[in-house]
C-alpha cells in the first residue's frame, strides 16, 4: 500500500509529551479561570449575518451555556453523551469562552443531526472560543486520539478507528487561538483534567475533524495554525461530505511557514459556498484553499489575499489509496468565485496538479479537468527581485503537467498595475508551465496577457493545437470592463461593461450559476434575461 502521512509536517514540531487524563471534577471546574490571559478585542465584520439559532430535533435534548444558563462553562456539558437532534446552545459574553471542545462519540443523522450552535447577543456579536490557555472536558479515548489528535484544535472532530462522528453542524462561533505562531512554544492549551499548560503544535487548527457529514457555517475562524484541517484516513477513518457555508476564515498560518493554511481539507465530497476567505495571516507563507479531496465544488466564495496561492487543488495524501482512485478526484468546479490579488501577494491564483513544480504526468497528480466558470479573477503586478529582466511571471492558472486540463468559459481574468511607472506589463500568463485547454470561450482576458510561462510565447507546449488567437480575441482592457471600483476591490460590474449579457449558457451536467456572493459572508440571487461573464451580474 502506498503511505504517505500527511500529519507528520505538522506534528513533527509538537512539544513535550502529553499527560495521562485524569478524571478530576475540581480540576475541571477550576480550569476555566482566564488568570493572565489577556482577552483580545475581536472585531465583527460589517454586515456579517449569523445562522438561524440550533433548535432540537426529533427526541433530541438542548444544552444552554453562558452566564446564568443550565451550564456555566462550556466543559460542563456531556459532549461524550450527544446524540441525534441534540443542540448545544453556548451564549455570548463580553469575555471569550477559554476552553476547547471534543466531540469523540456525537452521533447525529441526517434529519436530527448534533448542533453546535452559538448564539449572538443582542449587537449580533458572537461567542468567542479562544484556545488560549484553554480548558477541555476529558473524553474516554485510545492511545493514538488522546497523544495527538485531541490536542489540535479548539474544536476537535474525531475519533478512534472504525468509530467516527456522523451528521455535526457547527455554526455561529468565532474560533481563534489554537497555534504556534511564532514557533517559540508560548501558545499553550490545558492538558484534560489538570492544570498543566502545553505548547500548541503549529499545525493545530480552529476546527480539526474527521468524520461524515459535518458542516461549518456563519463562524469567524481566525488566528489559528489552519484554519480548517481534515483528512481522510479510509473507510474505517474517513472524512467525507464536509461543507463549509458562508464563513469568515481569515488570518490563519504560521510566521514564514508554507504548510499551514486558511483551509487544509482532503475529504470524500467537498462543498465550499458563500465564504470570505484570506487574508492569510502576517508573515505566513499559506495558501487560502489547499484541497486534496475528491468531488470538490467550490462556488460564490471571496478570496483575497495575500497568501502564496489562492486555490490549491493537488494530490491526496492519506486518501491517496481511495480517493485518488475515484472519478470525482479527476473534477473540481470552481464557479461563481472572486479572487483579489494583492501587490506583492500570490503569483498565480488557480493551482491544479499536484505539490511542487513536478511536471511529469504521474498517478500521484489530479490527470483530470477542472471547471473555471463565472469567475472574476483579479492579479495585481508586482516584481519579486525588484529587476524588470528578472521578473517572476504571475499567471492566472498553474496546471502541472499535460494530462490536467482547464475548461474555462464566463470568467473575467483582470489585471490591474499598480505602480505603472515601475512595472512592466508583459509578464502575465493564463498558464504557467504546462496545462491542456479542454476548452475555452465567452472568457475576458487582461490586455498585458501570454499563454504560456515556460517559453515567454504565446506557443503550446503541450502540442494540444490550442489556438492564440483565441486568446487574443477575449482581451479586454480595464476599461472596457468596467468594474465599479478597481482600486478598492468592488469588481461589481458598471453599465457599459462588454461582460454584460456576454455569457453563454452552463452546460447541463455542470451547477447553474444562480447566485453570487455578498460582503462577508451572504449570497443573494442572480437575476438576468442572460448571463454576464463573471462572478455579479449587473
Amino acid at each position: 500500500m502506498k503511505t504517505k502521512n500527511l500529519f507528520f509536517s505538522i506534528l513533527i514540531i509538537f512539544l513535550g509529551a502529553l499527560q495521562a487524563c485524569k478524571q478530576d471534577d475540581d480540576l475541571l471546574l477550576a480550569s476555566t479561570s482566564t488568570e493572565s490571559v489577556s482577552t483580545q478585542t475581536v472585531s465583527m465584520p460589517a454586515g456579517f449575518i449569523a445562522a438561524p439559532v440550533c433548535e432540537p430535533s426529533g427526541s433530541g435534548a438542548v444544552f444552554e451555556v453562558g452566564p446564568g444558563k443550565a451550564y456555566e462553562n462550556i466543559i460542563d456539558v456531556p459532549f461524550e453523551n450527544l446524540g441525534p437532534g441534540d443542540v448545544v446552545k453556548i451564549y455570548a459574553k463580553p469575555d471569550p469562552y477559554y476552553e476547547r471542545i471534543i466531540l469523540t462519540t456525537a452521533r447525529g443523522t441526517a434529519g436530527n443531526p448534533v448542533c453546535i450552535c452559538g448564539v449572538p447577543d443582542g449587537n449580533g456579536n458572537l461567542p468567542v472560543l479562544d484556545g488560549t490557555n484553554a480548558a477541555v472536558r476529558p473524553v474516554n479515548v485510545n492511545t493514538y486520539f488522546n497523544d495527538i489528535t485531541a490536542y489540535l484544535g479548539v474544536i476537535v472532530i474525531a475519533n478512534e478507528w472504525d468509530n467516527h462522528p456522523e451528521h455535526i453542524q457547527v455554526k455561529n462561533l468565532i474560533i481563534q487561538g489554537a497555534h504556534q505562531y511564532s514557533n517559540d512554544g508560548n501558545q499553550k492549551y490545558k492538558v484534560m483534567g489538570t492544570s498543566t499548560l502545553e505548547p500548541y503544535s503549529p499545525g493545530a487548527a480552529g476546527i480539526w475533524m474527521r468524520g461524515t457529514d459535518i458542516e461549518v457555517s456563519n463562524c469567524i475562524i481566525q488566528e489559528n495554525g489552519n484554519g480548517v484541517f481534515g483528512a481522510y484516513n479510509g473507510p474505517e477513518n474517513p472524512l467525507t461530505n464536509v461543507k463549509l457555508y458562508n464563513n469568515v476564515i481569515r488570518n490563519n498560518g504560521t510566521y514564514g511557514g508554507y504548510r499551514h493554511h486558511n483551509v487544509y481539507l482532503e475529504a470524500d465530497s467537498l462543498i465550499v459556498k458563500g465564504n470570505l476567505i484570506g487574508p492569510i495571516r502576517d508573515g505566513s507563507l499559506g495558501i487560502n484553499l489547499k484541497s486534496r479531496s475528491a468531488g470538490e465544488v467550490v462556488m460564490y466564495n471571496k478570496l483575497q489575499g495575500p497568501a502564496s496561492r489562492h486555490f490549491d487543488f493537488v494530490e491526496s495524501q492519506n486518501g491517496y489509496d481511495w480517493l485518488a482512485q475515484k472519478a470525482s478526484f479527476r473534477r473540481t468546479i470552481v464557479a461563481g468565485n472572486i479572487v483579489v490579488g494583492v501587490e506583492g501577494g500570490a503569483g498565480n491564483i488557480l493551482h491544479y496538479g499536484g505539490d511542487g513544480d513536478n511536471t511529469t504526468p504521474s498517478d500521484d497528480l489530479r490527470q483530470g479537468t477542472i471547471y473555471a466558470y463565472n469567475n472574476t479573477f483579479l492579479l495585481r503586478g508586482y516584481y519579486l527581485t525588484g529587476d524588470p529582466d528578472a521578473v517572476w511571471r504571475q499567471s492566472f492558472t498553474d496546471l502541472n503537467t499535460c494530462n490536467e486540463k482547464l475548461y474555462a468559459f464566463n470568467n473575467i481574468w483582470a489585471y490591474h498595475n499598480p505602480r505603472p511607472d515601475e512595472t512592466s506589463d508583459t509578464n502575465i500568463t493564463i498558464f504557467r508551465y504546462r496545462g491542456v485547454v479542454d476548452h475555452f470561450s465567452h472568457n475576458l482576458v487582461a490586455k498585458a496577457t501570454n499563454a504560456w510561462y515556460n517559453d515567454k510565447t504565446d506557443g503550446d507546449p503541450c502540442l494540444q493545437g490550442y489556438d492564440f488567437a483565441t486568446l487574443q480575441a477575449a482581451m479586454a482592457s480595464n476599461s472596457d470592463l468596467s468594474f465599479v471600483d478597481l482600486d478598492n476591490d468592488d469588481l461589481h460590474l458598471a453599465a457599459g461593461s462588454v461582460a454584460i449579457d456576454a455569457g453563454v449558457t452552463v452546460p447541463v451536467g455542470l451547477p447553474a450559476i444562480d447566485h453570487q456572493f455578498v460582503m462577508p459572508n451572504s449570497l443573494e440571487e442572480r437575476h438576468g434575461c442572460s448571463l454576464d461573464i463573471g462572478a455579479y451580474e449587473l
